[in-house]
């Protein structure tokens, strides 16, 4: 499972550690949750991995942190391609967020930018704590090491591989088939604050 918490909580910086300074070390630390392929997912490819549900309904936790999952894969497809990028955004973020991610996309097709991950992945994402959970909408924090690398798409030179400790707040909200990522605020942080990478 691929992580794009630097795309969601800084599309406007995307990526490759928000353009600040990381290190490349994080990633060593963190031991993977496990993982197993859903049975109601929304995208056939994807693997999920199974969270804790925090006392909240398991269910419901499982297939939001799904979704949750799905949209950070698009990002991830997007950045990858960014002329071809727009409809695999449009299918899992809405508003904001949405707009957001569209115009990074055109700015990085305009700058002859894209992303591409190390091989193999060394990034990751993992749910810190639920902040709201209702049929309608969800409030995560989620913690990730995000491993992107920013290039010039022309030459293949890196413009930016810092590997990033990120702690976000994002919100989805339920469309009637999906739970759709609207919004995500946070940043880089220390270790401390995201306890799982120690």
């Amino acid at each position: 499972m691929a992580t794009a918490a630097t795309v969601v909580v800084c599309l406007s910086l995307l990526p490759a550690g928000c353009g600040g300074s990381g290190d490349k070390r994080l990633a060593d630390k963190v031991t993977p949750l496990s993982t197993e392929t859903p049975t109601n997912s929304t995208t056939s490819t994807s693997t999920t991995t199974t969270v804790a549900d925090f006392g909240f309904d398991h269910d419901l936790v499982q297939q939001v942190w799904h979704d949750y999952e799905a949209a950070i894969d698009a990002i991830e497809a997007a950045v990858q391609d960014p002329p071809n990028g727009q409809q695999v955004l449009k299918a899992h973020l809405e508003g904001l967020l949405l707009d957001t991610g569209l115009a990074k996309l055109d700015e990085y097709t305009r700058g002859g930018k894209r992303v591409t991950y190390p091989d193999p992945r060394r990034g990751r994402e993992w749910l810190h704590s639920i902040l709201e959970l209702t049929p309608e909408s969800a409030r995560l924090r989620v913690c990730a090491i995000d491993d992107s690398i920013l290039l010039d798409a022309i030459s293949g030179k890196v413009l930016n591989d810092t590997q990033t400790l990120l702690r976000t707040d994002d919100t989805l909200t339920w469309n009637g088939s999906r739970w759709m990522l609207v919004a995500s605020d946070g940043g880089k942080v220390e270790e401390v604050a995201c306890p799982h990478a120690s």
